[in-house]
């Protein structure tokens, strides 16, 4: 069976990781060089890279800055603010605006340039993770433009809570350079084509025997302490504070995904699993990473990809106690992206994010996934006297989440039940 990775992570590669997703796009936005004089060209830099398995229309609109911030005029030169173009499937490209800061520009900091940044496109299959994923193994485009690109200053800034308006800074020194003219020609760069997936394809099929072997030692009692840690402090970072209960639920559905039980007790081939296909790409990468603590190694590379796939697996075990409110496989992706991306730092946060369908899924792996010294009967009871105390906070769309949560925690009850495992008993790491 051949592994389909996902398309890498080549903006992030470019960025340091800097991105703002907009939905089936993401971008980014710099200038170099950060500080410029007047008459002395800068580089206006948008990166952008398609998520999808279609073509999409995009339009780019630029703002220039009238004055600073005293109010002074401030003029600057570009050869044009408007753009359109197509964006082939999986596509990244990269549009290179020069503009030039004029007489009688006073010196500054932080003079801002908005651009929106538009796109249409038919509904397509996601082919990158919303937070990224693993940097390409291999580029065409050559590495001085690679190391020139890496050197702007990206940001990921959006203009007032907008969704699609970016902002950038620059500053404006008290030197000018002569004035003479200068020809300004903006440029649109493809940086990577849909293509150069038939060698990342194989590349990974080779590194498959590696990656396995280093996914054989990913057993609980080396990656659960990092997991469970990082997911706390995500979700805190996200403005949604866990309680012990759902901390560990969490935890317990992405350790399941990642620990070998899920291929054993799902007849889950590993290879059809996302963070595999990544952990492949990783690999290939830097071969040292394999050297790595295994928790961190986790953590640091293939959290989210983890996520992605234990969202998936939580959905199809908890649709047959739900009665199928679980929604269908595109409400699952696009809803699986958007809490992705709130875990990147972006988007509001929801209370849904918590139980649907990850505290689910692990409530329903929890007395297969053992925490030292916890009664798999203390995330029920935990769980249970949570749900009271955010009963009282919920909203009405909230409201269904813990009616699925409930019939949820009565399945596992009889489970455990079943399974022998009494109130007295205390699960055991690995």
């Amino acid at each position: 069976m051949a592994i389909e990775p996902m398309y890498p992570d080549v903006l992030g590669a470019i960025t340091g990781g800097a991105r703002v997703n907009i939905d089936k796009l993401q971008c980014a936005l710099g200038v170099f060089p950060r500080r410029s004089y007047l008459n002395q060209p800068a580089e206006l830099v948008l990166v952008l890279q398609n998520m999808v398995d279609q073509t999409m229309k995009v339009q780019v609109a630029v703002q220039l800055p009238i004055e600073n911030a005293e109010g002074r005029p401030a003029v600057f030169d570009a050869p044009k603010t408007s753009f359109a173009f197509n964006m082939d499937a999986g596509e990244v490209s990269a549009l290179r605006i020069p503009i030039l800061a004029l007489s009688p520009t006073p010196p500054g900091a932080d003079y801002p340039v908005r651009v929106a940044v538009r796109y249409r496109a038919p509904e397509g299959r996601a082919v990158r993770l919303a937070s990224g994923g693993a940097p390409p193994t291999l580029m065409k485009l050559s590495p001085i433009k690679f190391q020139v690109l890496k050197e702007v200053e990206f940001s990921a800034e959006l203009w007032h809570g907008s969704a699609d308006i970016l902002t950038t800074y620059f500053d404006i020194a008290a030197k000018a350079m002569p004035f003479q003219e200068h020809e300004l020609k903006p440029r649109y760069d493809i940086l990577w084509r849909r293509e150069e997936m038939n060698e990342e394809r194989r590349r990974v099929q080779e590194k498959a025997p590696d990656a396995r072997r280093v996914a054989s030692t990913f057993t609980q009692d080396k990656i659960l302490p990092a997991v469970l840690f990082a997911v706390e402090d995500r979700y805190t970072r996200g403005g949604l504070t866990l309680s012990p209960a759902e901390a560990r639920a969490i935890t317990k559905m992405i350790v399941y995904t990642l620990d070998g039980l899920a291929q054993r007790a799902d007849k889950l081939d590993v290879r059809d699993t996302i963070w595999f296909s990544t952990l492949c790409q990783i690999l290939l990468h830097d071969p040292k990473i394999e050297e790595w603590d295994k928790g961190d190694l986790v953590v640091e590379y293939l959290l989210e990809a983890a996520v992605y796939d234990a969202m998936m697996m939580a959905y199809r075990m908890i649709e047959p106690i739900v009665k199928g409110n679980v929604g269908n496989q595109a409400d699952r992706v696009s809803y699986t992206n958007r809490l992705l991306t709130w875990m990147i730092g972006q988007g509001d946060s929801n209370v849904s994010y918590i139980y649907l369908p990850l505290a689910m899924g692990g409530v329903m792996v929890n007395h297969k996934i053992g925490i030292r010294g916890e009664s798999p009967w203390s995330i029920i009871d935990e769980l249970r006297k949570t749900y009271v105390n955010r009963s009282r906070l919920l909203k009405n769309d909230e409201a269904a989440v813990f009616d699925m949560l409930n019939k949820i925690l009565d399945q596992e009850e009889k489970e455990m039940k079943r399974a022998g495992i009494r109130r007295t008993s205390t699960g055991q790491l690995g």
